[in-house]
């Protein structure tokens, strides 16, 4: 047991409720949690504590809050919250230890609350948690100093799997354990921070495939293990936004899968040297181009030719030189657009400016004007832009000099847009 204990190392926190700070929880006394659940708190020192196993499984009184004290084992047991919520006084002591095949904490249908206490996993066919809430109505909530660590020696199945709930939120826990947590189903906000996950040997935090979750935040969150992936979005999961902010890898074979910097929906910062920030960054060009844009007198047209791309991030191109903006987020990006060519006129003088959806000219405009008939000229062109999902933007010429259409070769362009 002291290389059990020896292996938790977590922080006793201060709980707040209800925006007030609360007295630590004892087993003794009117504070804590007990002073807020009205005295439906049962203290837990061993397996007798509990309600008796039927079939290896032991279902708690959802009206009630169990409070561990020291380490509890429960042999290959596992239990059913059923509702009712499970915390430790000292979080490096208290907790659950079995050998179950499956889940040791398993909810079907009802809100989660943990708090201050560990899950220790002793058998090879066992993980801490199947949380399960298909309703979208309910909160899973893994409060601060909550663990999952594997016996010593051991390899398991790890911390386990979130499916559902309305929101679910993880914050300063810790997992020393074979496999990370998982998570499935629909869910609206899933939110996880300041967690420490070390000496895995598979994936810390994956997106099943039949995941569908609205809102992602993972944010301060530190990985240190060698020969693993730190996050994975399977072919399949669905994220329509997501944060992944200040988070630190440490040993993993590869960071993330599945997802990146610019996928679209998804926000990354400062997260080490491997992770690039998404900033959007989008560059089409062409040169020596042969093909004439037939330019109408005294309107603005787009520049044909064919482009090709140099940089695609938060954009695409869609059709002949048209810049498509795939980010989720408003931004305001720097847009510049380069030609050259050659005048048709003496005294030549054209004008080029960005359009946004096709019909919003972008001010200002640029021009060069007094250009001598077959000389060539070139006009760059700064500007700024804010785009949503969706907005394209394009180069538009017109000559200021012509009294009929003509048929002006734009030999070589450019649009570089960029998010500072």
């Amino acid at each position: 047991m002291k290389k059990v204990l020896a292996l938790i190392c977590l922080c006793v926190m201060t709980l707040t409720v209800f925006g007030k700070t609360a007295t630590p929880f004892t087993s003794a006394g009117k504070h804590g949690l007990e002073a807020v659940a009205g005295g439906n708190v049962v203290t837990v020192s061993s397996l007798a504590d509990l309600p008796t196993p039927v079939g290896g499984k032991i279902v708690l009184d959802g009206t009630k809050h169990y409070v561990l004290s020291g380490t509890v084992s429960i042999n290959d047991n596992y239990i059913d919250l059923n509702g009712a919520g499970l915390t430790g006084t000292d979080p490096g002591k208290d907790g659950i230890v079995s050998s179950t095949k499956g889940a040791v904490l398993r909810s079907n249908g009802y809100n989660v609350f943990l708090i201050g206490c560990f899950v220790m996993c002793a058998g090879p066919e066992t993980q801490a948690y199947d949380f399960v809430d298909n309703s979208g109505t309910k909160f899973c909530n893994l409060f601060p100093s909550t663990s999952v660590l594997d016996a010593p020696g051991l390899k398991t199945k790890g911390v386990g799997q979130i499916t559902g709930f309305e929101a679910t939120c993880i914050s300063l826990n810790y997992w020393n354990t074979t496999d990370g947590i998982k998570f499935a189903g629909k869910m609206l906000k899933l939110s996880m921070s300041l967690t420490y996950i070390r000496e895995l040997d598979k994936v810390g935090i994956e997106f099943l495939p039949n995941s569908d979750i609205t809102d992602v935040i993972i944010s301060g969150c530190y990985f240190t293990f060698n020969g693993a992936l730190g996050v994975k979005i399977d072919d399949g999961a669905k994220v329509d936004q997501g944060r992944f902010n200040y988070n630190f890898f440490r040993g993993p074979k590869k960071q993330i899968e599945g997802f990146d910097s610019f996928t679209p929906g998804w926000e990354m910062n400062n997260n080490g040297a491997e992770i690039p920030d998404s900033k959007a960054k989008g560059f089409i060009y062409f040169n020596e181009n042969t093909k004439a844009t037939k330019i109408a007198v005294g309107e603005y047209t787009k520049i044909e030719g064919m482009s090709s791309s140099l940089t695609l991030k938060k954009f695409k191109v869609d059709g002949n030189n048209r810049l498509v903006f795939t980010g989720k987020r408003r931004s305001n990006v720097e847009v510049t657009g380069i030609i050259s060519s050659i005048s048709n006129y003496p005294n030549g003088s054209y004008s080029i400016v960005i359009m946004k959806n096709g019909k919003e000219v972008q001010l200002p405009r640029a021009s060069v004007t007094s250009v001598a008939k077959g000389s060539g000229f070139d006009i760059r062109l700064d500007t700024q832009c804010e785009l949503i999902a969706g907005d394209y933007i394009e180069l538009f010429i017109k000559s200021n000099t012509a009294m009929e259409d003509e048929n002006l070769v734009v030999t070589d362009f450019q649009i570089k847009a960029y998010e500072q």
